[in-house]
């Protein structure tokens, strides 16, 4: 059986092709030091034409590795910059032990209480809990739309910290990372949530509501 390249692999593969090239791996280090440039600026140092470079950076913003934006300051030049995609943190104390909480990231019968917006609920959940291992959660919100969600586990440290991707079976282009980190404080536990690589604004809005919904519920657990 043939297997065709996912469209979240087909984004890594143009990203991967993209950097391959020194001289575009050149521009995109001149830009993280620079921050925004002109097309002129960006190319000065560069030992070869205003078009060669263009050709290059249009390689670039294929793989979505950088922003082109018309400034009319400049007299309608173009300013780059490296594209950079939103993100959320959310930190909320938790009375309990790090460890307990991390069983409730970790647990599927656990996760089953509470890992959903509040408008949500949760229909079933599964975690392998080990670097590389994964996890599915499938939702199910008031107006009856299941949402099924799933991702890799990146680096796990019991009681202490979680970092795994995220991707919607619905959106699967569009695969973001989540770290979670859980601090003792006295008897309880501070928790900091990062969701980052979004897609867009919108997105992270609509993450921010669900995450705060759903550790709301977490808290809720123990009181």
């Amino acid at each position: 059986m043939v297997k065709y390249p996912s469209a979240a692999e087909q984004s890594l593969d143009r990203t991967f092709a993209a950097l391959a090239d020194p001289t575009r791996r050149a521009l995109v280090a001149r830009l993280g030091e620079g921050g925004n440039l002109s097309v002129t600026e960006l190319a000065r140092p560069l030992p070869m034409s205003l078009p060669a470079v263009m050709k290059h950076l249009a390689v670039l913003s294929e793989a979505g590795l950088i922003v082109r934006r018309k400034t009319g300051r400049r007299g309608g030049c173009m300013s780059i910059a490296v594209a950079t995609k939103p993100s959320l943190t959310l930190k909320r104390r938790i009375n309990a032990a790090p460890a307990k909480v991390y069983q409730a990231w970790t647990d599927p019968q656990k996760m089953m209480r509470w890992y959903a917006p509040a408008n949500a609920e949760t229909l079933a959940a599964e975690t392998d809990a080990r670097v590389g291992g994964r996890f599915r959660v499938l939702m199910r919100t008031a107006d009856g739309e299941e949402h099924d969600v799933s991702g890799v586990y990146r680096e796990v440290v019991p009681d202490e910290k979680l970092v795994f991707t995220w991707q919607w079976r619905a959106k699967p282009e569009w695969e973001s990372l989540v770290t979670v980190t859980l601090k003792r404080d006295g008897d309880a536990t501070i928790l900091t949530l990062i969701h980052e690589q979004l897609p867009d604004e919108g997105e992270r809005d609509g993450h921010r509501n669900g995450w705060t919904g759903a550790i709301e519920k977490l808290a809720g657990l123990f009181g």
